[in-house]
């Protein structure tokens, strides 16, 4: 009888330290999670209304997206956290960003999107909102070429058509048309650059002149493309964060 006891005393005792430290993993594991970047799973149940339908019921010319296909990238939210590596993309026609999971692809609100980034060769690609100018407002999510002392952007717009008639047919289809816009951000004020010019991408930093002249005419730079503005600009500003 009393071998009895002891032995439901120590099962007893076992199970209570079992579940004891059951307890004390599950809020460590709970703690941890809460600082680390987001999961999967979270995000989809934040998200769980927002799958976007994949049939069309018409011929579509074009596309709402940024790229030809999903791509690797990260959400950063309002809340500061970062959400795992996600195939994703920006559907620059309704200003968000939608994600594949498994065989459905959701749509993530602007609102709740702070920045987002996309890898591509190992150089990333950075999108932020928050300027506003001329076409373009603060909830507008643009990429960001350059940023410092001179911040260049670009917005990738996309605009919808129905009913277009195709060449050489009587038959009418929908069309996605893309567009980019151009932007500078200088001294507090944000401006779109409706051309890329020489003269134009040439006078917007006030100092550094001669230097700013001597390095376009070394590098060989093309002003008159993204490439060769982004390049000019990136060099103005590592100038301005060694100016003493």
């Amino acid at each position: 009888m009393i071998q009895s006891k002891q032995r439901f005393f120590y099962t007893t005792s076992f199970l209570i330290l079992l579940l004891l430290l059951s307890g004390t993993n599950y809020l460590n594991a709970q703690a941890q999670s809460s600082v680390n970047e987001i999961s999967r799973d979270e995000l989809r149940g934040l998200l769980e209304r927002n799958v976007v339908p994949t049939s069309r019921a018409v011929e579509t010319i074009g596309s709402p997206y940024l790229y030809g296909e999903f791509r690797s990238g990260v959400l950063t939210l309002f809340n500061g956290r970062e959400t795992e590596p996600l195939m994703m993309n920006f559907n620059a026609y309704e200003n968000r960003v939608e994600y594949q999971d498994e065989r459905v692809v959701i749509a993530v609100p602007g609102e709740r999107i702070r920045d987002f980034t996309f890898i591509h060769d190992g150089e990333p690609i950075l999108f932020r909102k928050g300027f506003s100018a001329r076409g373009l407002n603060e909830e507008d999510f643009v990429q960001i070429l350059t940023e410092g002392a001179v911040t260049f952007i670009v917005k990738h717009d996309v605009s919808f058509q129905e009913n277009v008639a195709a060449y050489g047919t009587a038959t009418q289809r929908d069309e996605y048309i893309s567009n980019e816009r151009y932007y500078i951000h200088y001294q507090g004020e944000t401006d779109r650059m409706r051309r890329l010019t020489q003269r134009n991408i040439s006078r917007v930093p006030s100092s550094f002149q001669e230097q700013m002249e001597e390095y376009a005419s070394t590098m060989r730079l093309d002003l008159s493309t993204p490439e060769g503005a982004a390049s000019f600009f990136h060099h103005y500003n590592t100038l301005k964060r060694v100016e003493p």
